[in-house]
């Protein structure tokens, strides 16, 4: 099972295509949900309502690095 840390690195990566980098970024989602103890699906909706971003459908990479922002945040929340 892959780290956190090497899925962001994938979601970073700018050559690879978006929607394979979308699919590194719902892997972090699920290792947060896990964190956070809740579902996946309360976590996407919470982003969504925050962001205007349905990451199951994918996007922009605009989008995705302002919902990876998101993340992080609350990732980081989490771990103090």
């Amino acid at each position: 099972m892959s780290s956190f840390n090497v899925h962001k690195s994938h979601v970073l990566d700018s050559a690879l295509p978006i929607e394979q980098r979308y699919t590194h970024f719902r892997s972090c989602l699920n290792k947060v949900a896990n964190l956070k103890g809740c579902t996946r699906f309360a976590l996407v909706e919470s982003i969504a309502s925050k962001t205007g971003v349905n990451v199951e459908r994918g996007g922009s990479e605009a989008e995705l690095l302002l919902v990876l922002e998101l993340l992080l945040e609350i990732r980081s929340e989490l771990l103090m």
